[in-house]
Parts: structure tokens; C-alpha cells; sequence
């Protein structure tokens, strides 16, 4: 086991929080601009509504988001949607981990490290067997991340634009 030298406390998501982690979302999401010009939009990107898009999350119910702090500042934020699975899977349902962005300054430290450990202990919790991860084509780094936390691709979802 790593051990690392700060404290990282998880906690879920508010309102309040998302404007602290608005830059570091919004650039999350531009790098997949960057990648996919045909597809996502760069200025829908930049006017996107946090506290719409979280909303659900925040909410309570079936989706939640959590957020990781280290001394009093949010370093980090994972999105997390319930899915009902397919009647031929062992488990019924699944958790997709959405949107894990960590703060640059934060990133190998252990922050997403947490993060997933507490969404899995609320998948025991609620009866959630199976975690699912979205994750772009050109993301290796959070590819990588996954791979090294038992996690294996099984399908991928392949878009082609009608123009």
C-alpha cells in the first residue's frame, strides 16, 4: 500500500463547492474539445451550467457526486450515476464514474485514490456490485489509473456525426 503524506478527507458535493473546481471541470471538458472538434462544441463547453449538470448529484437519490479535500481546500470531484444493468449480468446494477477531475497540483498524491474508495464503500452499502468508468480514448493517464484498480474494459462506445 502507498502511503501518502497528507490527509484526505471525502466528503459528498454541494452547491457551494462547484465554483472552486469550475476551472479545473471546464478544462477537463475542453481537453475532450480538443480531441473531438466534430462533436463537442468549445463554446458550449465554456458556457456550460455547473449546477445544472450536477444537479442530480447533488440532489441525493440514485446519482451522487463526492468531493476530496486536503487542509480545508477541494482538490478533487467524482460524478457517480446508479445504472440498471442488463438482465443477463450477475448484478443488476452499477455505479459509472463520471467527470474524476483532479487539481494539477493534487494529481498523484493519492486524491483519486480516495475518491474511488469511497464510492466503493457506498456501492457495498447500497448494493451496488459493479463499478463502471467513463473514460475518453485520448485520457491515458486516467486509463492507466483504472487499470491499476482492477478495472477492465469490457465494450467501448464508438460516435460517427451525420454532416
Amino acid at each position: 500500500m502507498v502511503k501518502y503524506s497528507m490527509e484526505i478527507e471525502v466528503r459528498y458535493l454541494t452547491q457551494k463547492d462547484l465554483e472552486t473546481l469550475k476551472e479545473d471541470i471546464i478544462e477537463m471538458w475542453s481537453k475532450h474539445q480538443i480531441n473531438e472538434k466534430k462533436l463537442i462544441s468549445d463554446n458550449s463547453i465554456k458556457e456550460s451550467d455547473l449546477k445544472k449538470y450536477f444537479k442530480k448529484s447533488i440532489k441525493g437519490g440514485k446519482d451522487f457526486a463526492l468531493i476530496a479535500m486536503v487542509d480545508s481546500q477541494i482538490t478533487g470531484i467524482v460524478r457517480v450515476e446508479e445504472e440498471k444493468l442488463e438482465d443477463y449480468y450477475n448484478y443488476k446494477k452499477a455505479y459509472k464514474i463520471s467527470d474524476l477531475v483532479i487539481r494539477e497540483d493534487s494529481r498523484r498524491k493519492g486524491v483519486a485514490t480516495a475518491l474511488l474508495s469511497k464510492v466503493k464503500e457506498i456501492a457495498k452499502e447500497k448494493g451496488v456490485g459493479v463499478l463502471k468508468a467513463r473514460i475518453y480514448t485520448f485520457n491515458e493517464p486516467a486509463q492507466q489509473f483504472f487499470i491499476e484498480k482492477d478495472f477492465n474494459q469490457l465494450y467501448g462506445d464508438y460516435f460517427s456525426t451525420l454532416d
